[in-house]
């Protein structure tokens, strides 16, 4: 929802031009240009938790465009939204927990097609049927869904369900997943995950949504489930020891000394490198109502990274008598980004740069 001001200023009622479209269609007009111009306000906002966390940010206005002192890299390259253990991840890491399955064909003169939501219920079925998906009560609401709006996908991407229809015979039988959040403005639906937005009479989505939905719905409730949250934390020691093996790291194997357990333990150069993984979730989706919540959160994280690390200082005799090295050197890796300048607390998407280039750890 835009502004008051910018709506009359956009459609001033003396404005003249060669092209003129509906209101609803406002942002695909423009989102080309405020994202090539203009700072975009999810950027924005984490300048501001940047500010919170860091005393000695700052931000060059004299440059144009202005130049942060710092810049946060909230995501894997690929990932939309943070997750724990994706189905790429289930499927490379832990094969033998998944099943095959078939999957529908995808019709090659179509950039979309509903048949995507479709192969991707399957495929988080066959990946996650460790943890018996199928069978909670979430996921088959979220299968009765799929069947319902599919005959409302008329051109295999846009999803339009008059209201009428959407609540009696949709989300009345929906109870456990939340289909809709409480506010519609651009920004708050463009970083929060929703189904549906009601646009005038109709609940407006797309298989880009829909699908983007289903994978964080079904993360979330996965998130609780307490095997799931074992083997995405073993899970993410292999994707550490892969990329430290790939960048000359020789992994020992070592993981417990005298009933004391350790993560990864590496050789590189005739030193030791000990790497202690933390896989917590961070929610980053919050940050433009709770920037200063997020601080207090990447404070805490902080905090008990550095207790981790002492606790692996403390220890390391351990591990020097083991290997019959002296020079040792520990590290936390964190799964989810934080901000912070303390040297030997790596986020995840920063690991492959900083153990690829030599003497960088």
């Amino acid at each position: 929802m835009l502004n008051p001001f910018f709506r009359k200023l956009l459609f001033y009622e003396n404005a003249v031009g060669e092209y003129k479209f509906e209101f609803i269609d406002t942002l695909n007009q423009f989102q080309y240009t405020i994202d090539s111009c203009l700072q975009n306000i999810t950027t924005g906002y984490y300048s501001i938790l940047l500010n919170n966390c860091l005393t000695n940010y700052s931000v060059d206005f004299r440059i144009n465009p202005p130049k942060e002192s710092h810049k946060y890299y909230n995501l894997e390259s690929f990932l939309l939204e943070p997750q724990v253990l994706t189905m790429v991840d289930q499927l490379e890491y832990r094969l033998e927990q998944t099943k095959s399955v078939q999957l529908e064909k995808l019709p090659s003169n179509k950039v979309f097609s509903f048949i995507e939501v479709e192969n991707n219920i399957k495929l988080i079925e066959s990946s996650f049927c460790k943890y018996k998906i199928e069978d909670t009560d979430e996921f088959i609401e979220i299968k009765f869904l799929v069947s319902k709006i599919k005959p409302y996908c008329k051109d295999d991407f846009n999803i339009i369900v008059p209201k009428d229809s959407f609540e009696n015979d949709i989300s009345k039988y929906i109870r456990k997943i939340k289909l809709l959040d409480e506010k519609n403005e651009y920004f708050f639906a463009s970083n929060f995950v929703s189904a549906f937005q009601l646009v005038d009479n109709n609940y407006m989505s797309s298989v880009v949504l829909i699908n983007r939905f289903i994978t964080n719905r079904t993360l979330s409730f996965l998130n609780k489930n307490k095997s799931f949250q074992i083997n995405s934390g073993f899970v993410f020691e292999e994707k550490v020891s892969k990329i430290l093996e790939n960048n000359g790291y020789q992994l020992s194997g070592i993981t417990r000394i005298n009933r004391k357990e350790f993560d990864i333990i590496t050789i590189k150069n005739n030193q030791i490198y000990n790497f202690q993984c933390k896989n917590n979730l961070i929610d980053i989706s919050r940050i433009q109502d709770e920037a200063k919540r997020m601080a207090k959160l990447n404070g805490r994280l902080i905090k008990y990274y550095i207790k981790a690390y002492n606790k692996e200082v403390n220890r390391e005799q351990l591990i020097i008598d083991k290997l019959g090295i002296n020079k040792i050197n520990h590290f936390v890796v964190s799964r989810y980004p934080i901000i912070t300048e303390i040297d030997y607390i790596i986020s995840y998407n920063k690991l492959e740069e900083r153990t690829k280039v030599p003497n960088n750890i």
